[in-house]
């Protein structure tokens, strides 16, 4: 899923820190990456969701 939205690092072999957030159609809407080791901000993705929904 992560090499599907271009958020997998292969040289290091894992995923980069992401949240995609996709509609019911499968449209990604938007998406945000930390990069490893990064903090999320949960009060903004929640804004950023309901801004989008």
């Amino acid at each position: 899923m992560a090499a599907s939205y271009g958020m997998w690092l292969e040289d290091k072999g894992i995923s980069d820190r992401a949240t995609v957030l996709i509609d019911k159609d499968g449209t990604v809407l938007w998406s945000e990456s930390v990069g490893p080791g990064g903090q999320r901000q949960p009060s903004e993705l929640l804004a950023k969701a309901k801004e989008l929904g």
